[in-house]
């Protein structure tokens, strides 16, 4: 069993959460009872938005970082996203930028998106060569493209999309 009751101060969820503020105001079964599940998030992470809900301190390792995102995009906590992007945009390399820029993409963390284009545009030609630029989503492929800041020649570009678009036909073969 993978749960965990945490006790709180319903007033403090409601001023510091949107998710809490829809669901103890809108008359659903959890504003009267006070008890919400949320398996979706694990008990840790919960925990670390929680401190984070009452200290305005947020604990983020590499470990929990994409799992603490994930929650705080279904919680709605914009600022936590916010945070999180700053944390992780500090210390990017070739490894981490194009795999950050696809989570910021699906969990719509803006400040860490800005951050991984930039990167993309100071390091054009190394993340396009990049093997898991050939994995990316269509969304942040586009996403890339649409950058007035990149320093590959339009036939440079051609090239790796023309090679990305070949890869991805081949995966979405295989999966049928």
């Amino acid at each position: 069993d993978n749960s965990k009751n945490f006790y709180c101060h319903r007033a403090i969820l409601i001023a510091r959460c949107e998710f809490f503020k829809m669901l103890f105001t809108s008359g659903m079964v959890e504003s009267n009872s006070g008890v919400v599940s949320i398996p979706e998030i694990e008990p840790e992470v919960f925990s670390s938005l929680l401190r984070y809900i009452y200290t305005a301190n947020l604990q983020l390792s590499p470990e929990n970082a994409i799992k603490v995102l994930e929650a705080a995009n279904l919680l709605g906590m914009e600022e936590v996203k916010t945070l999180w992007g700053e944390y992780m945009g500090r210390d990017m390399d070739m490894d981490t930028a194009l795999y950050l820029l696809d989570q910021s993409v699906i969990h719509e963390a803006k400040v860490l998106q800005a951050k991984c284009k930039e990167f993309v545009a100071e390091f054009t030609d190394e993340v396009f060569a990049a093997d898991y630029f050939l994995k990316m989503s269509d969304g942040v492929v586009k996403l890339m493209l649409e950058s007035d800041e990149l320093t590959l020649s339009e036939d440079e570009l051609a090239h790796y999309v023309i090679k990305w678009a070949q890869a991805n036909s081949k995966n979405k073969e295989s999966s049928y």
